[in-house]
């Protein structure tokens, strides 16, 4: 039940963050008027876009938070429109300033292929939003629709996790930027995601999970990098000192300052003494959302 509030808050959050055009976690009236359009997407029925502006700021502020948005979309059953549930606006899901945004390490996997340690280098948004099509657009729509016709070579409806291996390596090149965790846990978020009438996931990735696989691909990959750059020792896991000796970067990557005493403890959910990625992830995303 937790990944699938988890996957709903996100969601919440990217329609938030659609309409949020100053990035400052707030609507304003200006901007839920301008963006009046994508409510419409989302299945709102209104007929004066201020009077459902004021039903939205319930405390009477003049401007919309993300628990009023939230608790209002969720009464409206509002959804994102595509071919499945899930998108993510702008360049960046404002996890981490957008300064760190621009930088990122080769993946060990890429450094041992081309022999050895490779610098930092930029990290180009617009370029893998142009390869992994996430966003609601029509062009993004029609390259996603390409891109799982060359994931689901087999054509039966269906890809695994070495097919969108292959894809993201060899044939859009990003095996240097997506991590083989990046990856493994996208994939395993968006098999959860779909549960068939079992209840359970079948291990496999079909066309209406897609989007959703792209969308966590963007977010778990900026996750990664933030999670890289605390790893001072690059062994995969972070020891509670270097997660102390980070806490300037986690506050800067929007983390409460109040909340580093015993966010270790917290985060190490199996006790092991060390946090790993999917740990670390978990954590951030659930007090981020």
């Amino acid at each position: 039940m937790l990944l699938l509030y988890m996957r709903q808050y996100l969601e919440l959050w990217v329609m938030f963050d659609a309409l949020d055009d100053s990035q400052d976690h707030r609507i304003d009236e200006v901007e839920f008027k301008k963006n009046q359009n994508l409510l419409l997407g989302w299945g709102l029925k209104m007929k004066d876009v201020m009077r459902c502006f004021r039903e939205v700021d319930v405390n009477r502020g003049g401007v919309i938070l993300f628990d009023e948005f939230a608790h209002w979309a969720i009464s409206k059953k509002l959804d994102l429109a595509d071919d499945d549930d899930a998108e993510a606006a702008g360049a960046g899901s404002g996890l981490i300033s957008s300064s760190f945004q621009s930088t990122w390490k080769p993946s060990r996997q890429h450094q041992q292929r081309q022999g050895g340690a490779t610098r930092s280098r930029k990290i180009n948004w617009t370029d893998i939003a142009h390869k992994i099509p996430w966003r609601n657009d029509s062009s993004s729509k029609s390259r996603r629709k390409r891109l799982w016709q060359k994931v689901d070579r087999n054509r039966n409806g269906y890809a695994s996790l070495a097919e969108i291996d292959s894809v993201v390596v060899k044939l859009l090149g990003l095996g240097d930027v997506f991590a083989k965790p990046v990856l493994i846990r996208s994939y395993k978020a968006s098999c959860r995601l779909h549960k068939k009438a079992s209840g359970k996931s079948d291990g496999f990735v079909d066309r209406k999970e897609f989007k959703s696989l792209l969308v966590y691909m963007r977010q778990y990959l900026e996750l990664w990098i933030m999670f890289d750059d605390i790893d001072a020792s690059h062994d995969h896991r972070l020891s509670e000192d270097e997660f102390s000796r980070a806490s300037d970067r986690l506050i800067n990557w929007k983390l409460d300052p109040a909340l580093l005493s015993d966010a270790f403890i917290q985060i190490d959910a199996n006790h092991g003494g060390m946090v790993l990625f999917d740990e670390f992830a978990h954590w951030y995303l659930f007090l981020f959302i």
